[in-house]
């Protein structure tokens, strides 16, 4: 705490000292006998530099006593006890804090430097997160920024009632947000709590959807929250006060939604005629719709998202159709047939390339004008959930198998790693996966309502 700079630098720190310690003393706990015969002893030490006498034990009297002799008897010499016990009534010092005294104990060979368990707090590292950080220090210069599964449960976040359909992260890596089946939206903090087995509650709820949510995101450049059942409901992150709704007709509602990049301030809604919305938050109104395909039956649109320059938008689609619209100008860059069957999800990987799944058991790389760079390795079951960080892409099967795919810039020969995950890692099936880059964590969705928190 540098007393020995406060000391040598503050002429009334003996008044301060004392102040401190009178308050302090309430607030500590008690502490073992050890510590209070150690504080006895720096106190006599402290006392002794003063000039003054105070508190002689029977030992020391013993001591004086053979080394002056008969002729000189104790009692002319030293304060009766009585008045030994009133000196130091007057002048002991208050009794120090705990921290102090821990302080004090350390620089103590025979005195043990273990602080009362009573002391203890929830902040020091234990169990699972500890394993996890002894982990990433091992690891540390090896791998990078890369993502490596070491199937270490941290958390558990329960609250929904129904499959988890959705989680934002946001970039802070602070909290973040999940959107269900049980239509709520709810917030979480990310904290490093407990030792693996902590369950951890919601800060917040949003419940004003009325029919299942499956979408969550956010407007990074004003900080407002979005999310979709069908029709759109912007609101406070902060607050959870909705801010406006858009209630879309049902014969023709919202299926699909993404954000642009900051500094933009518009939401893109994918109709399920096959046309984008442009919503601009600021003025709480669509400003522009775009036709997306020219197909006369392109199906329905399962999933859309942006390029990280915010220069153009992908669609998939129901039957296997993928569109790329350049949001410059309004024009298809390219429209055609990437699957046999139904799309899952479209990641975009890099300005100029987005990566599609498929129920064909498909995972593809492409480039934004149509052309099909490569087919990715992977499982032999569908893919319903991916993420995109860097040059690796994150996959999930519905059984609880994770796979880590690598992206060259050069598009050779791609690495993949899969992991199952275990029953005390994780149990049920996996509907989305959330990612944190900084702390190289995994978020995994359930169709039970509970959301994991892995490394």
């Amino acid at each position: 705490m540098g007393s020995k700079y406060m000391e040598t630098s503050l002429i009334n720190h003996d008044l301060i000292w004392n102040l401190c310690c009178s308050f302090d003393a309430q607030l500590s706990h008690p502490t073992c006998e050890e510590n209070r015969a150690s504080e006895n002893e720096e106190d006599e030490e402290e006392n002794e530099n003063h000039g003054g006498n105070i508190g002689i034990s029977e030992f020391d009297s013993e001591t004086v006593d053979g080394s002056r002799g008969v002729d000189n008897p104790p009692e002319e010499q030293f304060p009766d006890k009585k008045g030994s016990k009133k000196s130091e009534k007057v002048k002991k010092m208050p009794k120090p804090p705990i921290w102090f005294i821990g302080k004090r104990l350390s620089k103590t060979k025979d005195v043990p430097t273990s602080l009362p368990s009573s002391s203890s707090s929830d902040q020091y590292l234990r169990g699972s997160w500890l394993t996890h950080w002894e982990n990433q220090l091992s690891l540390k210069g090896k791998g990078g920024n890369k993502f490596n599964l070491q199937q270490v449960k941290l958390q558990t976040f329960t609250g929904h009632n129904g499959p988890v359909r959705s989680i934002y992260v946001q970039d802070s890596e602070h909290c973040f947000l999940s959107a269900s089946k049980d239509k709520t939206v709810k917030l979480w903090s990310l904290s490093n709590h407990g030792d693996g087995t902590a369950q951890s509650a919601s800060s917040w709820t949003y419940a004003r959807h009325t029919r299942p949510v499956f979408h969550v995101n956010m407007v990074e450049s004003v900080r407002q929250g979005i999310s979709c059942d069908g029709s759109l409901h912007l609101w406070d992150a902060v607050s959870d006060r909705c801010l406006w709704v858009d209630d879309c007709p049902r014969n023709n509602p919202i299926v699909a939604i993404t954000t642009l990049p900051a500094p933009s301030k518009c939401v893109v809604a994918a109709m399920a005629e096959g046309t984008a919305r442009f919503l601009d938050v600021r003025q709480h109104k669509f400003v522009t719709e775009w036709k997306i395909t020219t197909s006369s039956v392109p199906g329905t649109v399962r999933d859309v998202c942006c390029s990280p320059d915010g220069r153009w938008i992908a669609f998939g689609f129901s039957t296997g159709l993928a569109s790329v619209l350049d949001i410059r100008g309004g024009l298809l860059r390219s429209q055609r047939r990437a699957h046999t069957g139904d799309i899952f999800q479209v990641k975009a990987s890099s300005s100029s390339s987005f990566i599609t799944s498929s129920v064909d058991s498909g995972l593809s790389l492409w480039k934004d004008d149509g052309l099909r760079l490569k087919t990715l390795k992977g499982p032999s079951d569908p893919l319903p959930s991916l993420l995109v960080w860097g040059d690796q892409l994150i996959s999930a099967t519905v059984g609880g198998r994770i796979g880590v795919h690598s992206l060259p810039e050069d598009h050779s020969e791609d690495l993949y790693i899969s992991h199952k995950l275990s029953s005390d890692v994780f149990r049920g099936n996996i509907t989305c996966l959330g990612y944190l880059p900084l702390n190289r964590l995994l978020l995994i969705g359930s169709d039970t309502g509970n959301i994991v928190l892995c490394s």
